[in-house]
């Protein structure tokens, strides 16, 4: 079901974040964010579409830590793990429908992994020899393909999202009142289950048939190319080269 129209889930935002070299600091909360608010701006697509620094910076100057604490730092390298494990996720799920190999996909996604990740802990249980991240790659050299699929079946069909639903009883005016929410502590939680409901409402996913970057467009299109025409003009222009010169030769980008 459609959690939005029963339930209200917040969580607290932070006055004071800053962002310092390697660094984002956080201090004194201030008001709390509505998750379906923070889904209508799309939150999550920012997010994954934050494809440098400079990007993340802004992401968390506007929306916050991804960790819900009254104040902290963490470092830039953890958000862009965050980012690269959400996006890497999404792309396996485009790719499987798709049915295209996911080889690259799984291994991309293990690459941004960490040790009690959900892929980490999924693999432990499901293939004997894997205990890291790091023994995903091996693994996907001699596997077969159908073995690959296989294993990011049962990754999504398994997936453990932290958003499960929860009552919250409130005094108010003298009586009881029940409301239904869901379990959702941070930002992070928040994002995972952005994503969830896109899926949910059947709001797709692009990645650029040419570069692979994630497209940020709303809508229920789905675009193959980002940017402002560039990567279509390079997708058509490969594709009219091999047609003249033989699929099996490669081509070169500066079309010599």
């Amino acid at each position: 079901m459609n959690t939005e129209i029963t339930t209200e889930v917040l969580w607290r935002r932070f006055k004071n974040v800053s962002v310092c070299g390697e660094e984002i600091f956080w201090a004194q909360v201030g008001s709390q964010y509505s998750l379906f608010e923070a889904y209508e701006h799309l939150a999550h697509r920012e997010f994954m579409s934050a494809g440098d620094d400079g990007a993340l910076r802004a992401f968390a100057r506007r929306w916050g830590p991804l960790r819900n604490a009254e104040a902290g730092q963490d470092s830039l390298a953890w958000y862009r793990r965050a980012r690269e494990r959400l996006l890497a996720t999404a792309n396996l799920m485009v790719l499987l429908e798709q049915g295209k190999s996911l080889r690259l996909a799984l291994e991309r996604l293990a690459i941004c992994s960490e040790e009690h990740d959900p892929l980490t802990q999924h693999l432990k249980l499901r293939r004997d020899g894997i205990r890291r991240p790091t023994d995903v790659s091996a693994w996907c050299l001699g596997a077969s393909s159908t073995d690959v699929d296989k294993l990011c079946v049962s990754f999504l069909s398994d997936f453990p999202f932290v958003c499960v639903p929860r009552f919250v009883v409130e005094r108010r005016r003298g009586r009881y009142q029940i409301r239904a929410s869901l379990f959702i502590n941070n930002l992070h939680e928040a994002l995972w289950w952005m994503v969830w409901q896109d899926r949910f409402l059947q709001h797709p996913f692009s990645f650029c048939q040419n570069c692979g970057q994630f497209i940020h467009r709303t809508g229920h299109r789905t675009w193959k190319y980002c940017g402002e025409g560039r990567c279509a003009k390079r997708k058509a222009d490969r594709d009219y080269w091999r047609r003249r010169h033989g699929k099996n030769l490669r081509y070169r980008k500066d079309g010599q």
